[in-house]
């Protein structure tokens, strides 16, 4: 398995994950 590929994919879910979170936090805001 490429390293590379590795660290790109990691890096990818967790720019979705901080993205995800924002989105949710947001949406918790406008609820509340």
């Amino acid at each position: 398995m490429p390293l590379v590929g590795l660290v790109g994919i990691g890096s990818l879910v967790l720019s979705l994950v901080h993205i995800c979170s924002k989105v949710l936090q947001k949406w918790g805001v406008k609820g509340a």
